[in-house]
């Protein structure tokens, strides 16, 4: 059985969180860490030709997710994953115009949500969309 590819970029995601995610997402499909950032400015720029179908982004603590209205359109044939720094919380967006408010989530219910059609046995998410 052939692993589905995922090519991701981080960008201000903790050094702690990143490490937990690319180990479950590789558990789930053939990772490809295209890029990881430490800062936000610039991104569109950075993001030109990486193509990536997950951009992953870490909050700091008490922002809101709007931001993943914007960087949706920054790559319209993925999918953007707001997480915060603790872990606790996280937010996708798809340009299907979908947000989905994920809490008290296992890793395997995130992965789920986050690879979608991606995944070799892909399962559909019964969470509330909004």
């Amino acid at each position: 059985m052939q692993q589905s590819q995922l090519r991701c970029v981080f960008v201000t995601v903790p050094p702690l969180l990143a490490a937990i995610l690319v180990e479950a997402l590789s558990r789930r499909v053939e990772l490809h860490l295209l890029a990881e950032f430490d800062a936000r400015e610039g991104l569109a720029e950075r993001l030109e030709g990486l193509t990536p179908d997950l951009l992953v982004v870490g909050l700091t603590p008490g922002e809101p997710d709007a931001l993943g209205a914007s960087l949706i359109r920054l790559i319209p044939r993925g999918k953007v994953l707001l997480i915060s720094n603790s872990g606790d919380q996280a937010f996708v967006y798809e340009m299907r115009s979908c947000r989905s408010v994920l809490s008290n989530f296992s890793p395997d219910s995130l992965l789920t949500i986050v690879l979608g059609h991606n995944s070799t046995s892909p399962i559909e998410p019964s969470l509330p969309k909004i």
